[in-house]
């Protein structure tokens, strides 16, 4: 079992600027990037629906659709939490302090909260946007060398993966200059952290990608 709260401190690590920015829609790109590296380890993570009159964040594209609910009503689901995600059956919140705004608020915290089961609401079932569902656990591949990294590595690749969806582009051939300039400003001393390089290159892809 993976450290959850350090999962969702690393993303805030890597992209510290979400949570510091903390609106409505940083927030929401802060799940995005926790529910996709829990899927990524195995895990049946997904957004939260909510309904009208709830506080939510509706994603750029969404559109509003009916939901069965954890009593077998029907409900309308005209969003998403903005802080809170699903994890294997748990809701839990995972930013303390969230705006779910559009102007900018004090700071967000990283966190991780197992709301109790008592507090959820019958419309608020798990939801997913565009992540597939989980796929069957594949048959054990032979073991192979880990490389020192990998985690860092991983982050880099699904950050990229992540911006790249948010403005409905599919991966292209750039993301190899991006994933390049980002580790060598980092492995030649040109930026003193590989999370100061991240941070230096993903404006400059944030920029091509147009979402900026």
């Amino acid at each position: 079992m993976i450290d959850f709260l350090e999962t969702v401190k690393r993303v805030d690590t890597a992209q510290p600027e979400l949570l510091r920015t903390n609106t409505g829609a940083t927030c929401f790109q802060f799940c995005e990037i926790v529910i996709a590296l829990l899927r990524a380890k195995g895990y049946a993570a997904a957004h939260v629906s909510k309904s009208p009159g709830e506080s939510q964040y509706v994603p750029p594209g969404f559109a509003a659709r009916t939901i069965t609910g954890r009593d077998g009503k029907v409900y309308s689901c005209s969003g998403v939490s903005h802080d809170a995600i699903y994890c294997d059956g748990q809701q839990v919140d995972i930013i303390g302090g969230s705006n779910d705004s559009e102007t900018p608020h004090a700071p967000a915290t990283p966190q991780w909260g197992v709301i109790p089961a008592a507090h959820y609401r019958p419309n608020n079932v798990a939801i997913s946007l565009t992540l597939p569902p989980p796929a069957p656990a594949p048959t054990p591949a032979p073991e192979r060398k880990a490389y020192p990294g990998d985690a860092a590595f991983d982050l880099i690749g699904q950050v990229l993966a992540n911006d790249y969806s948010n403005v409905g582009r599919e991966l292209d051939g750039q993301v190899g200059r991006w994933y390049g300039r980002v580790i060598y400003d980092w492995l030649s001393g040109e930026c003193d952290t590989l999370d100061a390089s991240v941070r230096k290159h993903r404006a400059e892809w944030l920029a091509a990608l147009g979402s900026r």
